[in-house]
């Protein structure tokens, strides 16, 4: 059985790395219902991930400049800053493909 953490050990991982945290937990629950899918007999898709992307992606998927993105990136669908104002932005890359019109791969 793998050892995960104890809620006193989440309880204690600092606020900024809490969106990591829990996109490995869903990356984690995302593997375990396909096994589960493909145990019972039923075949499973592989799951599209939806990573989390930064400004340098962010420029190149959207074709828009660091600076539009730095003053206008907030009207962009998936946009996170989830420190608040002034902190680290970032985009859910599904989210930047489908509004810039492109297929998701």
């Amino acid at each position: 059985m793998l050892d995960l953490p104890t809620l006193d050990a989440i309880a204690a991982v600092p606020a900024s790395d809490l969106p990591a945290l829990l996109l490995r937990v869903l990356t984690i629950q995302s593997a375990i219902v396909t096994r589960l899918l493909a145990a019972n007999g039923r075949p499973a898709a592989a799951p599209v991930p939806d990573d989390v992307v930064g400004i340098k992606e962010a420029i190149t998927l959207t074709g828009r400049s660091e600076s539009w993105l730095r003053k206008s990136g907030h009207t962009l669908p998936g946009f996170q800053q989830p420190t608040g104002r002034g902190g680290r932005v970032t985009w859910q890359r599904r989210a930047l493909l489908t509004w810039a019109g492109r297929a998701i791969d």
